[in-house]
């Protein structure tokens, strides 16, 4: 008697748990925190407040940061050296040094008017003592030489067979200074003479849709004339 009677308690609880809305904590299907909860239940039993989920995954409630993560700070790249110009006859040419590159020669070999005016225009300024002294991996020049008598305000073609236009450009430095190079005509777009003063030494020339594939020399430059 004693035995069932047990067994009779245990079943009525069972069934008021039920009855409540309750569960038991089991392995499979439990209420995961053990606790047995429910709205309308008996005395002794934990009330489960209305919206309250005891059963949340774990780090739920937890506040979140929302600051953003800062972006990464990009490497800055070196800044480019001004483009410049200078402007010298032929004439006035120094002897070319063991390391110039391109020259002043017309196609052909034919000889050049001493009085040809040659504009000089390089990623950094080119120098008077030397204007076709190599400047380093990563810089690029520019040559066009305008005879006398086209030395004047007014817009030339660069492919124009009167004028003696060439490049060189050298690539980025692999390391140890070591680069590709190169050069050769330069003949596409135009030069426009803006405002010339032989007397003042004066030079402002534009050059636009020339080749921009390497380097871009496009805009308006003021030539120092060299003396």
């Amino acid at each position: 008697m004693l035995l069932e009677a047990r067994f009779l308690g245990a079943a009525l609880i069972g069934l008021g748990l039920a009855a409540c809305g309750g569960s038991v904590d089991d392995e499979d299907g439990g209420n995961r925190n053990g606790v047995a909860t429910c709205n309308d239940c008996p005395d002794g039993m934990p009330k489960q407040e209305p919206g309250s989920d005891l059963d949340r995954d774990a780090g739920a409630g937890v506040p979140v940061d929302p600051t953003p993560a800062p972006e990464p700070i990009p490497t800055p790249l070196p800044t480019p050296a001004a483009p410049g110009a200078i402007a010298l006859r032929y004439a006035d040419f120094p002897p070319p040094s063991s390391g110039s590159s391109g020259g002043t020669g017309g196609a052909g070999g034919f000889e050049i008017d001493p009085n040809t005016l040659y504009v000089m225009i390089g990623s950094s300024t080119p120098l008077c003592d030397d204007p076709f002294a190599y400047a380093g991996c990563g810089t690029w020049k520019v040559s066009i030489g305008i005879p006398p008598e086209l030395v004047k305000p007014g817009l030339l073609k660069l492919d124009d067979p009167r004028l003696i236009s060439s490049f060189s450009s050298s690539g980025p430095d692999r390391g140890g200074g070591d680069c590709s190079g190169g050069g050769g005509s330069f003949v596409e777009g135009t030069i426009e003479i803006v405002a010339l003063s032989m007397s003042g030494q004066t030079l402002e020339v534009r050059l636009a849709d020339t080749w921009t594939f390497d380097y871009d020399v496009n805009g308006t430059y003021s030539a120092a004339f060299c003396n």
